[in-house]
């Protein structure tokens, strides 16, 4: 905290009046704004001396000790630049991606089992659910909010959905059904991800499964607005309050669609915002109480680092269910955000995650298609050609904003 301000008085008689007047000299390099209220204190006290100079040092230690309390918040208030997210998106494009080759192709990589560790798609969410909230509350309204959401989004999807549509058209044997094909394509250019009949042939069958995390992630775009509004003066209680039935609706509806056995409720819950919500929440909740809460978990990262792990590794031997799924849906958020700030400012010059994930499902398919066995070759090309389709997407998402600002 800053030191009160001293101030030396030194008086004179002026020549119309017996009236002493102050020449002030600021040691500590005070404001203007307090020299002046000082001299106007001065002018309107009596030539009390020893009371005025009382005075002025009691109200110059009030506003030195309000001015350092400011300081002191604002040095204390996080950066919202300075993490190393970019990196953690990188990550989870490509764990996605090689959990993919792993699922679509059948087989096991042994590299892949450490990249289990923590899953791409809760990374993504929980960023999403951080960042996306401080887009809004730095947004100068709503239609400025959904502006930048769309120039971020869509651009670079309806490029890839179209290409999808030239791929399946170049594979085609005999007749293309040009219309379903062009329906299919409109609802694929927002997210509505499925498979229909002409394209179930081609490859694994699921033409571009990724797409439906970003359907997902629309939907916490259009409730953000009303979200943030209603909960952001909230008080911490309520915010766990809400957190807690949310993680409850999350599990057991998780639970409830898998004793279903139904392969289409199954999907029908996993693509909506419930069954994800933990990782908004938290996102958003962190974000709120940045400057509070968060910044005082940063320093604890390493220690929740090391209790995931100690989780991870209890129920890779040990069948803990719903300890599982709680460590996954409320841990693995925290740990991101904190560790993200606790490992500093790393960034990316170019970040071609988005495009890694609009791509690499329809890569994988076009090397089945091609009945291309996965190797050493074929992985490190796989992930060449979805690396050059993220520098495309960036492209397309930097060329799109200078268009159209």
């Amino acid at each position: 905290m800053n030191a009160p301000i001293r101030l030396v008085l030194t008086y004179h008689v002026t020549p119309k009046g017996d009236k002493a007047s102050a020449i002030y000299h600021n040691k500590d390099a005070g404001s203007k704004r307090h020299q002046r209220l000082i001299h106007m204190m001065h002018h309107m006290l009596f030539p009390y001396t020893f009371f005025e100079e009382s005075l002025i040092d009691a109200v110059l230690i009030i506003l030195s000790q309000k001015r350092g309390r400011k300081m002191e918040q604002q040095s204390t208030s996080l950066k919202l630049s300075q993490n190393s997210f970019d990196y953690f998106r990188l990550f989870a494009a490509f764990q996605v991606m090689f959990g993919h080759m792993v699922s679509l192709y059948e087989i096991k990589l042994p590299f892949y089992i450490p990249l289990r560790f923590i899953g791409g798609v809760p990374i993504l969410f929980t960023l999403c659910g951080f960042l996306v909230t401080a887009s809004y509350a730095k947004s100068k309204n709503v239609g400025e909010y959904f502006k930048k959401r769309f120039f971020r989004i869509f651009p670079p999807l309806w490029f890839s959905v179209w290409i999808g549509f030239v791929i399946l058209l170049l594979f085609s044997n005999g007749a293309f059904p040009v219309g379903k094909a062009a329906v299919w394509t409109f609802l694929q250019g927002f997210a509505l991800q499925y498979t229909p009949g002409f394209a179930k042939e081609f490859g694994s069958g699921t033409f571009n499964g990724a797409l439906w995390a970003l359907f997902t992630e629309m939907q916490f775009y259009l409730l953000v607005p009303l979200f943030y509004r209603f909960m952001k003066n909230r008080k911490i209680k309520s915010w766990l309050v809400i957190g807690i039935v949310l993680i409850a609706v999350q599990i057991g509806g998780t639970e409830l669609a898998a004793a279903s056995h139904s392969r289409g409720l199954i999907l029908l819950w996993k693509r909506g915002i419930l069954a994800q919500s933990s990782f908004f929440y938290i996102g958003s909740f962190l974000y709120v109480f940045k400057d509070t809460v968060l910044n005082r978990l940063i320093k604890y990262a390493p220690w929740l680092f090391a209790g995931y792990t100690f989780l991870y590794i209890l129920w890779n031997i040990f069948d803990i269910g719903i300890l599982q799924m709680l460590a996954t849906d409320c841990l693995i958020p925290i740990l991101i955000l904190t560790l993200g700030y606790f490992l500093g400012q790393h960034r990316l010059r170019y970040d071609i995650s988005y495009g890694i994930y609009l791509y690499h499902v329809m890569i994988i398919n076009i090397f089945l298609e091609l009945q291309l066995a996965l190797n050493i070759g074929t992985i490190l090309l796989i992930v060449l050609l979805s690396c050059g389709c993220g520098v495309i997407s960036l492209l397309i998402d930097k060329g799109f904003r200078k268009i159209l600002p």
